[in-house]
């Protein structure tokens, strides 16, 4: 795993843009929508991702 998302309240939907460049979530008991800007797989690989700084919270 590179990279990781904490989330808040019950995510329920997830999308993916046509260009692989944003990932959307609803939080279903937060009445939102979260949007973020994913780098890509090359960019993760090169700084060994994420996924350890969210495996320590």
């Amino acid at each position: 795993m590179l990279d990781a998302i904490i989330d808040r309240n019950q995510p329920t939907v997830l999308d993916v843009s046509d260009n692989e460049k944003y990932l959307t979530f609803s939080n279903f008991l937060d009445n939102n929508l979260e949007i973020f800007e994913m780098s890509s797989y090359e960019e993760l690989k090169r700084y060994r991702g994420r996924s350890n700084i969210c495996k320590s919270q």
